[in-house]
């Protein structure tokens, strides 16, 4: 039997997404799309870190404004071509880990705040771009001070040490750890 009439049925959009994070208690996603060793997603998809409208909501992605899910365009400050793989908190900060470099933003909301006087000041903003990246999604890990990962360069290590000391972020290739990993597949 056929129903009579429309029926009352929520709208569910299917948005494909290739990694999800919780940072700051807001879901972040990467853009859909297998990337390869040297293949990106297509430029317009390739830098775009996309955020839930609301914090500690699975299901508030799309902005009622627009009807569209938010992001941000990571292109804006990275000087080579990259493609965006993951996204996590270190030391209150929200890094943006591409295949090429590593964006560093402060403040926990991407989303616009009215100071009362019909001015929109930004919460999230960017501090720097690290010239080293991540080769894939899950080869990061946190560990006390430091955020370890694997670019195509070798181990790197983000220690949150400078930060105490305010400086910029130490960049520092652990090649000694290269070596030793290297040695005892060896032996």
């Amino acid at each position: 039997m056929r129903p009579v009439g429309p029926l009352p049925v929520k709208a569910i959009f299917a948005t494909s997404f290739s990694y999800l994070a919780v940072v700051h208690k807001r879901l972040w996603a990467v853009a859909g799309g297998r990337t390869y060793k040297d293949k990106f997603r297509s430029p317009l998809l390739a830098m775009r870190a996309y955020y839930a409208v609301k914090t500690e909501s699975i299901y508030d992605w799309f902005n009622p404004q627009t009807n569209e899910i938010d992001f941000i365009n990571l292109n804006n400050n990275s000087s080579v071509p990259d493609n965006l793989e993951a996204i996590t908190m270190f030391e209150g900060r929200t890094l943006f880990l591409g295949r090429e470099t590593t964006q560093v933003w402060i403040g926990e909301d991407p989303t616009t705040n009215d100071d009362g006087q019909n001015i929109t000041l930004p919460d999230f903003k960017w501090e720097q771009t690290l010239p080293v990246g991540v080769i894939q999604q899950t080869l990061f890990v946190e560990v006390p001070n430091n955020l370890i990962f694997l670019s195509k360069y070798g181990i790197v290590s983000l220690s949150s040490v400078n930060l105490l000391g305010n400086c910029k972020y130490l960049i520092s290739f652990l090649l000694l750890l290269i070596i030793i990993l290297i040695a005892s597949l060896v032996l």
